[in-house]
């Protein structure tokens, strides 16, 4: 199987022409709102795969889950790729994603080749938590004289 390099969800990401190098922006750790549901706007999963020796030209697909903290998959999604490089990357986009509780919510995600049946265990799991953020404080930006 393809050596797991690393998983990373961000609000967005820019692919240099000349390097070819990936830049991420606003990488998600936590999410949080005045109150819920929360809806993330698109962001994308950014996955790199690196092939191990005979793996050249095989095909295999990526299965990518967001789960609950109540265990409630929120999203399943597979998509395909074949190992011509010696890396991969695989860019996932998602929108509109629900946040319906507090808690930790994970991206599982797993990989298989072609001619395998089922999936196995998750090669990475990323954990995203969210919160309700506390309003602020009404707080005056200067002290008032007792009595005003």
């Amino acid at each position: 199987m393809p050596a797991h390099l690393f998983t990373v969800p961000a609000m967005g990401h820019a692919v240099d022409a000349q390097s070819n190098t990936i830049t991420l922006f606003s990488v998600l750790e936590q999410v949080g709102g005045p109150n819920l549901p929360l809806a993330l706007p698109t962001f994308v999963i950014v996955t790199l795969w690196q092939r191990e020796e005979g793996e050249e030209g095989a095909k295999f697909f990526q299965r990518t889950r967001l789960i609950a903290p109540d265990g409630e998959e929120i999203f399943n999604l597979e998509a395909d790729f074949r190992l011509h490089k010696i890396r991969h990357r695989m860019f996932l986009t998602v929108g509109g994603t629900p946040f319906k509780m507090e808690g930790r919510y994970n991206i599982e995600v797993s990989i298989r080749r072609e001619e395998a049946g089922g999936w196995g265990e998750p090669v990475a799991v990323y954990p995203i938590q969210v919160a309700i953020a506390e309003a602020p404080s009404a707080t005056p930006l200067l002290d008032e004289p007792p009595g005003t």
